[in-house]
């Protein structure tokens, strides 16, 4: 439990070289990055439809 403690508070310790309030790091890249990855998640979902018809159909065979 100590361990975890320290762990923990060590990770969310502000360094000195810690972003101000307010600041905000603009980038095309993490925005680019950002936009596939939504992207992908509403492909995925939509994909999955048929994969979890596939598996009710089947629970439904044995229940």
């Amino acid at each position: 439990m100590i361990y975890f403690l320290r762990t923990v508070i060590t990770i969310y310790t502000p360094d000195e070289h810690h972003w101000e309030v307010g600041q905000v790091r603009e980038s095309r890249s993490d925005f680019l990055v950002s936009v596939i990855m939504i992207g992908m998640n509403l492909a995925m979902g939509v994909l999955a439809i048929p994969i979890v018809q596939v598996i009710r159909d089947g629970m439904d065979l044995f229940g």
